[in-house]
């Protein structure tokens, strides 16, 4: 499978970068796809799904990550993204308008949050809309979603209350949503 992979990757450079996070993650992949599929041919598919996009349009994207904790995380949450999404499609379908309604500011957990921008915008315009964020914000919402932190991780890195990131967690989101002009920043 991995040849085919390399054969839609022009670059010499891209097509070592490829191999290199094939072989270091390709198994983790396949565990978290299963853990959300529940099925082993459906948790393959979709790894290899996720292996094509990236191969075909995402390897730029690859290129510019340069810690290997932030693209071990990109092809997790890739993964969870793209299981959740095939899961939620076997479901009855709920539009962003319907659920405008089911959202308040208590309860804007991180898979409805993720599912909202995830659907909406790439990657490069998540991280460039929180990198434009206030300090204390672009901290908090780039070591929860993008290196994957607990709540409790990123306080103890910041040195700040559990209670405070969890503040700046739903604040930085609210900001976040409103940035990237989804729901428009609005949360009943």
């Amino acid at each position: 499978m991995l040849a085919f992979y390399l054969s839609l990757i022009d670059n010499d450079n891209d097509r070592k970068l490829f191999e290199r996070i094939y072989y270091a993650h390709r198994k983790q992949m396949i565990t978290l796809a299963f853990s959300i599929l529940e099925n082993d041919d459906d948790a393959e598919d979709l790894v290899h799904d996720v292996f094509c996009n990236i191969a075909e349009k995402y390897m730029q994207s690859l290129q510019n990550i340069k810690n290997e904790q932030d693209i071990k995380n990109y092809l997790l949450k890739a993964t969870k993204n793209s299981a959740l999404n095939k899961k939620r499609d076997t479901k009855p379908h709920i539009s962003l308008q319907e659920s405008e309604y089911k959202l308040n500011k208590d309860d804007l957990n991180d898979n409805e949050f993720l599912d909202m921008v995830c659907n909406n915008i790439s990657y490069q315009e998540v991280l460039s809309a929180i990198r434009s964020l206030d300090k204390k914000y672009e901290d908090v919402l780039y070591l929860h979603f993008v290196i994957g932190m607990t709540v409790s991780e990123v306080a103890e890195h910041l040195g700040r209350n559990k209670q405070t990131v969890k503040k700046q967690l739903l604040r930085g989101k609210m900001l976040l949503l409103e940035k990237l002009s989804i729901n428009g920043g609005v949360i009943l």
